[in-house]
């Protein structure tokens, strides 16, 4: 995979992906983007510009069918934000709990 973003929204409960997320930093010299808007004023700006440049999208967190969440559920991705489109033309990888819902849901939104 070439021009990889890594998103990881880490609070407590996605400590344990940690791991996952240090190895897809090293391993594909990605670019990762960590923390929420709760937490940096400038953090959508971010995810835009990095999004736009990146050929695959990995998201470690949490997710339902129509959202990815940053910490305490604060949606980062969804269709209200309008910036779903962030993921048209990208290979995604989600590692989004609860599963269900989610890739088809998106598969959908961007057709």
């Amino acid at each position: 995979m070439n021009n990889v973003l890594c998103i990881f929204p880490k609070d407590c409960t996605t400590e344990f992906l940690n791991p996952v997320y240090e190895e897809i930093i090293s391993i594909y010299t990605a670019k990762g983007l960590l923390g929420d808007p709760t937490e940096d004023d400038e953090y959508l700006e971010k995810l835009s510009s990095e999004a736009s440049r990146a050929d695959s999208i990995v998201f470690l967190g949490h997710g339902s069918s129509k959202s990815l969440y940053g910490l305490n559920f604060n949606e980062i991705i969804c269709e209200e934000n309008e910036n779903i489109d962030i993921f048209r033309g990208k290979r995604i990888i989600l590692f989004a709990g609860p599963p269900g819902g989610w890739p088809r849901r998106l598969g959908d939104l961007l057709e």
